[in-house]
C-alpha cells in the first residue's frame, strides 16, 4: 500500500477519465477512485471480521470489511478482489474466483475523498487457521455470529467503520434469509 500507487480517476459509472497517485485522491473529494469491499461468510452464517492494522492511517484498529482495497490503474474490480484476498488473507485465487457474488457499486463521499465502492460477498467454509493475515494491514480476524458482531459494535466494545452498518445488514437480508437479524440492527 503506497500513497504513490497510481489509481484511475473514474466517473460515478466507473468510466476511466484520468489517473493520479493515491495521495491525490485522498485529499480531493472531487476526484473519484474505485475500491472493492468483500464480506466473507461461512455456511454457519458467521462473518469473517477483520480488524484493521493498528498503524494504518485511516481507522486504525477498527473492525471492518473482510477484504478491501484500492483498484490500481488498469485493473478491474474483480481482479482487485482476487489480488486483495490473496494479499490480505492468503486466500487462494481459485477459491475466490469460483465463489464470489457481485452485489452492487455505489458512490461514498467523505470529507477528503470519494470512492466508487464495488461490493461483493462470498462464502468460504474454512477454519480460521486457513487464513494468514498480512501483518501491518490486518491486526486479526475472527469468525463471529452476525448478531453478536452488531451487539459488540453498538455497545462500543468493538469500533467499526460505517461499512459494517451500511453493508452487512443489506447482504444478510438479501442473501442469508436464514440469519434472523435482531430488529435493532
Amino acid at each position: 500500500m503506497s500513497e504513490n500507487e497510481i489509481l484511475d480517476q473514474i466517473d460515478e459509472k466507473g468510466n476511466v477519465i484520468g489517473s493520479a497517485p493515491r495521495h491525490v485522491f485522498h485529499s480531493n473529494p472531487n476526484m473519484i477512485h474505485g475500491v472493492i469491499h468483500c464480506w466473507i461468510f461461512n455456511n454457519k452464517g458467521q462473518l469473517l471480521w477483520q480488524q484493521r492494522g493498528k498503524n494504518l492511517p485511516v481507522h486504525p484498529g477498527y473492525w471492518s470489511v473482510t477484504v478491501g482495497g484500492h483498484i490500481s490503474s488498469g485493473s478491474t474490480p474483480d481482479e482487485t478482489l482476487v489480488r486483495e484476498a490473496k494479499e490480505e488473507l492468503n486466500i487462494e485465487p481459485k477459491l475466490i474466483k469460483d465463489n464470489y457474488t457481485f452485489i452492487k457499486k455505489y458512490t461514498q463521499r467523505f470529507e477528503k475523498q470519494t470512492e466508487l465502492i464495488y461490493l461483493y460477498y462470498t462464502i468460504i467454509d474454512k477454519p480460521i487457521e486457513y487464513f494468514h493475515i498480512l501483518e501491518g494491514d490486518v491486526e486479526k480476524i475472527e469468525w463471529i455470529d452476525v448478531n453478536k458482531a452488531f451487539k459488540l459494535a453498538k455497545s462500543g466494545k468493538k469500533k467499526t467503520t460505517i461499512f459494517f452498518f451500511d453493508q452487512v445488514p443489506m447482504i444478510v437480508k438479501k442473501y442469508f434469509p436464514s440469519i434472523k437479524l435482531d430488529p435493532s440492527h
